[in-house]
């Protein structure tokens, strides 16, 4: 079973959702674990809603045929 983990980077406002952990692209000790869940939308959600003024970041290789993107 897949979990899916958002990180937040404050000081440059960034927040990554990821399947990865820990992620091995994530430079310096800056990012923080804030949320995690077993589906991609839902943890996409979460990093939409809690963090509307922040880059959202994710690998497109994560997200597979998701229709609110439209990635494939």
């Amino acid at each position: 079973m897949a979990v899916f983990y958002i990180y937040v980077h404050r000081r440059e406002r960034r927040v990554l959702v990821t399947g990865r952990h820990p992620p091995s692209t994530l430079p310096g000790e800056e990012w923080e674990l804030v949320y995690s869940s077993e589906k991609w939308r839902q943890a996409y959600e979460y990093a939409v809603t809690h963090y509307p003024d922040y880059v959202i970041e994710f690998f497109k290789e994560e997200v597979q045929n998701d229709p609110v993107l439209n990635i494939r």
